[in-house]
């Protein structure tokens, strides 16, 4: 362009016809985007409030909580069913006390083992101390039971108190449980059934009842005494 020379920009008839309606668009575009972005807001706040993390997060604590006090839960009902198992024990001893009387009697005297056996000088005829080691067996049994129901209702009262708080409550459980293994596997396995032979005899052999009594306390032990986490916000 020379010097002086006015340049002239000519727009060509199509082009200012789109500019014309791009300008008388470009309100109702506004207002769309607009609408769009409060949209996108309106659902980003709902699912922050019913997806977001903080919700998430309260959702999967209480959840976790419900599940330890279930998981305690049941570990109350293991130790009071443990309970009534030995009181049980112990109250038909009590009454069919001759039937299971029957059964000190004759491991003490030994009389039902091998009859060539080397070790029956062990054997006890005294029917007072017969009926003083019965006694002591149902004294025992029922301070099992007793043990582990005040046990159970210890953990039952800190069923949603504090770990360490729960964990303490276990200590009633523990004693409970260990004199049930002296009481039958000390005595019935060890006294009963080697010293007093009692696996030699195909009648009076408790053996393999009293097994099913100290396993059975001792898998209970074992899963009562797992740590527990807490359960308090």
């Amino acid at each position: 362009m020379k010097p002086g020379h006015m340049q002239l920009t000519v727009t060509p008839p199509l082009s200012r016809a789109y500019s014309k309606a791009a300008t008388r668009d470009m309100p109702a575009k506004t207002e769309l985007g607009s609408r769009r972005a409060e949209a996108r807001r309106a659902i980003s706040a709902s699912s922050a409030g019913f997806l977001g993390h903080d919700d998430w997060s309260f959702t999967l604590y209480r959840g976790e909580k419900e599940a330890m006090v279930v998981l305690r839960l049941v570990k109350v009902v293991l130790v009071a069913s443990t309970a009534v198992h030995a009181l049980l024990i112990a109250f038909d001893n009590v009454v069919d006390y001759d039937a299971n009387y029957a059964f000190v009697r004759h491991t003490l005297s030994m009389d039902t083992t091998f009859p060539d056996s080397a070790i029956r000088g062990r054997a006890i005829t005294s029917p007072e101390v017969w009926t003083f080691a019965y006694w002591l067996i149902i004294a025992v049994e029922a301070a099992v039971g007793l043990l582990l129901l005040a046990g159970a209702f210890q953990l039952a009262a800190a069923l949603r108190a504090d770990a360490r708080r729960f964990q303490a409550a276990k200590r009633l459980v523990a004693l409970g449980v260990g004199l049930g293994f002296l009481l039958w596997f000390t005595g019935f396995m060890v006294v009963g059934g080697e010293w007093f032979a009692m696996w030699q005899s195909k009648t009076w052999n408790g053996q393999e009842a009293a097994f099913r009594f100290y396993a059975t306390f001792l898998l209970v032990l074992i899963f009562v005494n797992q740590r527990d986490g807490e359960i308090q916000a």
